[in-house]
Parts: C-alpha cells; structure tokens; sequence
C-alpha cells in the first residue's frame, strides 16, 4: 500500500491524472462531473490566523475523537516529531492513504473536518494530501499551505523541539532537512 500511495502521489505531482476517485467498487469510472474544466477543482484553504482561533476557540482540540476537526500533518515522522503545530496528529503523505481506511471506520469522513499541513507555501505536500482525501471523498476538507515554517516563524504553538535550519529562515530547507519533500532542485525565495 506505501508503493500505491507514493505512486498516487507521484502522478498528481506530475499532472499525469487530474482527479480519482476511490471506491470498493473495482472497476467504478471517475466522475466527470467532478472535474472543473480539465483542472483539479480549488483548494480550500485556512490561513494561520483562522486556524489559530480555530484551535483556541475549541475546548476539545485535544481530542481527535471528540473534536470537529483535525489538524493533520503529511510530512514524515522525522519532520513531524521535530517540529508540528501543537495538538496536530501524524499522517505522513506516503501512508496516507492506508491511514483513510482507519479513519473512515470512525466515520471521519464524513463528520470532520480535516486540516492537512506541510512544512512550507513551496511545499506541495499538503496540495497533494488535499486531493488525496477529496478523492477518496472524505467531505470536508482544508489545506492551511503556510505550513509549519510559517507557523513558526508567527510563534504560534508547537511542539517538538524545532531544530530545522528553514524553520527560521526565507531559505527553502536542503535535502539534508527534509529528502521526502523533492525540494533538492528549489533555490531560496526573495521574502
């Protein structure tokens, strides 16, 4: 399942599919209808702000079972146990799709909101997570795409102890930080 799930991951960061759709049925077709002109559909998004006071103005955030929503991170558990936002649970891109299969038993996805995050705007992590779960038709969900370095950097809440050198800096991070993210080619933006 590591393989299909990276190998889902890796046609959507290539444009070689536009959307799926994920069904018990094998051979079900994808819904046309659901494809906006030839492109993935928007993304919905949350800024940090927003999600801030989400999370402060929900007395459960703590407890996924209970609460409305779930703040998701999508990087590896390296990145993930270095630094993530306070009370965000781990789900690494690559096993997402099986971790899904976990939560639709609970029912998530259909009564909660799920906020996926990355580690940064350049990072496609989250984009990707985004239409991995629309694909498997989880109906309510948000990408915040500030990621973790932004969420830092305003000193909102987080855990872990946050070493990563791009964490402080408008530097993309090096292969060395963050390998899974494909961000080797990336230069530094002008922030």
């Amino acid at each position: 399942m590591k393989i299909y799930c990276s190998f889902l991951a890796s046609m959507l960061s290539l444009g070689l599919i536009s959307y799926f759709s994920y069904s018990n049925k094998p051979n079900q077709k994808i819904d046309n209808n659901k494809l906006e002109q030839g492109r993935l559909p928007l993304i919905t998004t949350i800024s940090a702000e927003s999600l801030k006071a989400m999370i402060e103005n929900t007395a459960n955030y703590d407890d996924p079972e209970q609460c409305d929503f779930i703040v998701v991170n999508v990087l590896s558990a390296r990145l993930y146990n270095d630094c993530h936002i306070k009370g965000s649970i781990n789900a690494p891109l690559d096993e997402l799709y099986i971790i899904t299969q976990q939560w639709e038993k609970k029912g998530w996805h259909q009564n909660k909101t799920i906020i996926v995050y990355c580690a940064l705007d350049e990072c496609d992590a989250s984009e990707k997570a985004y239409y991995l779960l629309r694909g498997l038709e989880f109906a309510n969900i948000i990408a915040y795409e500030g990621g973790i370095r932004e969420w830092f950097q305003l000193g909102y809440p987080t855990e872990g102890p946050c070493s990563f050198d791009y964490l402080r800096s408008y530097f993309n991070p090096t292969c060395d930080e963050c390998p899974c993210l494909g961000l080797c080619k990336m230069t530094f933006d002008t922030k």
